[in-house]
């Protein structure tokens, strides 16, 4: 619910204001739908998918006499929105006003000497951009062979950021420019930008960061990660650092920007007092307060910190040498709780723009359902919303934009758990409610079909993805290849180095079936000669998961031709591979996914139907389905019971209600019942007169009397005379309508 008081009085009156392209603009009438969407009974207290907030506006667009009419081929008979344009609305009381719509118009019609009309859409459509993403471990192997693996943790949380951040939603501060590092944090330590070669938890061991709820949706703790920057510069270049402390923040946490010997260090303590050093002397420092972004400007010596608040501290100091950045890390112990790790580059016009930034997203998530996940199948193209859309029904979480153009992913049980935030009553609030009871909406069973990941990983580039056929190619030819992993497979970490059997170096490895390599015999069917000198072959990524291999053949001797294959007979190529067809595509891992179906224990009455609930991949685990059990559980709990759902309701207008939240319905007299209910549904209504109508799932009924029988089956002991006098008896519908 939007904050504020709304005055009340014997006659309620409101106002509102509509704004294009930020100036106001007389209106008619406007009105305004929007929806938490789901696809399971209507009992059940779970949302989920994306549903857009659309509208309407009816314009004054002119004296009611006027020798002109208002139309879109001469913009002097009067103005006239454009498709496109940005919306505003606004209404309140008297004194106060809250926001119930941003978007955009969509189109706009009318007739001549007539008013005209637009229809009004939120911003979702900006998740139409295209997203892709590749393949993910919660443990990744390591940067290079033989090296560390990379703890980088895992959730489907850091899917939803990563593609609401593609569509221009924000819930940590958007990646700028030139930027050399950017760790959102959201779930994952994965970077958008930079190179990851250590992340693990604090001990350095083989695990990864905990992650817990914050204000804008996940903080980070007990974290050791370090990061290649993707552009590097020399320290005289301006740089700025940035990070997020959660109010539960109480830990000791760093990021570090190495020149070589010269460490400038961005620190946090436990009490939120924030420091800036240089080689472990500080520079400036500042306690945070209610802030939460923080940002470190190093520009020609002069050292300044500046939180989201407003608060600044300054220190002078110049970082010695002329030694590029070359590495970024960050470490934080159990009880920090940070995010939105950023190192830039930035111009004067860009200064401090992560803490004057105002977040576009927020994701409020439990631990219960956004639990850890092993693996993530990789991402061809699609869109951000198809992505989000299949994620939030998976997992049970809402998707949608408020009533300020900020994104809000809500999980189904923080829904469920919220507490109320108003009072209505049958008495003065709701002016018709109906119900239904649907025989149909009882489930039986309830099971989860799920994809397991089942991981094969390795330290060491070994892991055969893709075999070649052995083709035949002639002077001068050039075949080009698309490879992918087959159905229901991933590969991670492929090895797109793709040396020619007899390169510098390649036997080695080729012996030993470590990384990709390819090749081939020049050969005129009697000897074969190693074809390297003749062969010219590259291995790249089209699209994740797509790959093309190409190998083109130069001038060979006269009357040979080129067989992608090793010799037949070698002292040096180990036996296992002679005449193995080439080329061979490596990763350092793979993983293959199986259906798996999980049922809940908790069961309904067997005439009815079962319900069966997909989640993909997104809550799966390897060594357990305790997510899947907790959602399925969830759903089974609500389903599995008979009972009574609201079909619609009307209340009195109060401009500050918002999806998502948690309202009672009182009635203690009329239906002698106090409901706890989540609204999913805002029909608002502006003109002569306002209008709400509300759409409500139930998670609690409770009766507020109870009868003598009722009583004594409870293990009463009262005669009904000593029962009486303890409560007022139900009035009947006599009585109550002479009471109103």
């Amino acid at each position: 619910m939007q904050a504020g008081t709304l005055a009340t009085s014997d006659v309620q009156s409101y106002t509102s204001r509509v704004l294009v392209n930020g100036i106001q603009r007389e209106h008619k009438t406007w009105s305004i739908t929007r929806e938490l969407s789901g696809d399971l009974p209507d009992q059940v207290m779970a949302v989920s998918g994306i549903t857009q907030a659309t509208g309407t506006i009816a314009w004054k667009t002119g004296p009611d006499v006027s020798e002109r009419s208002a139309n879109p081929w001469n913009a002097s008979t009067g103005w006239l929105p454009k498709s496109g344009d940005r919306v505003e609305i606004y209404a309140g009381d008297t004194a106060t006003e809250w926001i119930q719509f941003t978007g955009r118009i969509d189109t706009t019609s009318g007739d001549v000497g007539k008013s005209a009309q637009s229809t009004i859409v939120d911003d979702i459509d900006n998740l139409n951009t295209r997203f892709s993403h590749d393949a993910l471990l919660r443990i990744m192997p390591p940067r290079d062979n033989g090296g560390v693996r990379r703890g980088i943790g895992l959730g489907y949380a850091y899917y939803l950021d990563a593609a609401l951040r593609r569509a221009g939603f924000y819930a940590t501060p958007p990646k700028e420019a030139r930027a050399a590092v950017s760790i959102p944090a959201q779930f994952s330590m994965w970077p958008e930008d930079g190179t990851l070669t250590v992340a693990s938890d604090l001990s350095g061991g083989t695990s990864h960061a905990a992650f817990w709820p914050a204000p804008w949706g996940l903080s980070a703790a007990n974290f050791l990660v370090e990061v290649g920057p993707r552009i590097r510069e020399a320290p005289s270049s301006p740089v700025e650092l940035t990070f997020m402390v959660a109010p539960d923040h109480n830990g000791n946490a760093n990021m570090n920007v190495i020149y070589g010997s010269s460490v400038v260090q961005l620190a946090v303590a436990g009490s939120r007092t924030v420091f800036a050093r240089l080689n472990g002397v500080e520079v400036c420092s500042l306690v945070m307060g209610s802030a939460v972004t923080v940002s470190l400007l190093i520009k020609a010596g002069v050292w300044t910190l500046r939180t989201d608040t407003g608060t600044t501290a300054t220190g002078t100091a110049t970082i010695p040498g002329t030694t590029i950045m070359d590495l970024v890390t960050f470490s934080g112990d159990t009880a920090s709780r940070l995010a939105g790790f950023q190192v830039c580059y930035p111009n004067t016009s860009t200064e401090f723009n992560p803490v004057n930034y105002k977040p576009t997203a927020v994701m409020d998530l439990s631990l219960s359902f956004a639990g850890l996940i092993d693996a993530a199948p990789v991402i061809k193209p699609t869109t951000s919303r198809k992505l989000i859309d299949e994620i939030s029904n998976a997992a049970l979480t809402a998707t949608h934009i408020d009533e300020a153009g900020v994104f809000r992913v809500i999980q189904s049980d923080v829904l469920r758990n919220r507490a109320p935030v108003q009072t209505i009553t049958t008495l003065d609030d709701i002016r018709s409610l109906s119900w239904s009871d649907d025989l149909l909406s009882v489930r039986s069973l309830v099971s989860i079909d799920y994809h397991k990941p089942f991981i094969d990983l390795s330290i060491y580039q070994n892991r055969l993805c893709y075999q070649g056929g052995s083709q035949t190619l002639e002077s001068g030819q050039k075949t080009t290849e698309l490879i992918s992993p087959g159905t229901d497979e991933d590969w991670i970490g492929i090895s797109f180095n793709m040396p020619e059997l007899g390169d510098a170096g390649s036997a080695a490895n080729s012996n030993k079936g470590v990384g990709s390599v390819t090749g081939g015999v020049a050969t005129d069917g009697t000897t074969d000669t190693l074809g390297e000198p003749y062969l010219i072959t590259s291995l790249e990524q089209i699209t994740p998961g797509t790959l093309k291999l190409t190998h083109e053949v130069t001038t060979l001797p006269a009357g040979n031709v080129m067989e992608l294959r090793y010799p037949k007979a070698s002292t040096t190529i180990w036996q296992r591979w002679l005449n193995e067809p080439f080329p061979f595509v490596r990763s350092f891992a793979r993983t293959d996914w199986a259906g798996e179906t999980y049922t809940s224990t908790i069961t309904g009455p067997s005439y009815a139907p079962e319900l069966v609930h997909d989640t993909g991949p997104w809550l799966a685990r390897e060594d357990n389905t305790i997510v899947i059990q907790r959602v399925a559980d969830f759903i089974a709990d609500q389903v599995t019971k008979p009972g009574a759902v609201i079909t619609g309701m009307r209340v009195g207008y109060d401009p500050r209600r918002q999806l998502g939240d948690v309202i009672t319905i009182s009635s203690p007299s009329l239906m002698g019942v106090e409901l706890q209910c989540l609204i999913v549904g805002i029909d608002n209504g502006a003109g002569k007169s306002f209008t709400q109508s509300l759409g409500v799932r139930i998670i609690s009924a409770v009766s507020t009397f109870t009868t003598y029988a009722e009583f004594n089956d409870a293990g009463g002991d009262l005669t009904y005379q000593q029962w009486s006098l303890l409560e007022p008896l139900t009035q009947s519908y006599t009585q109550f309508n002479d009471a109103v």
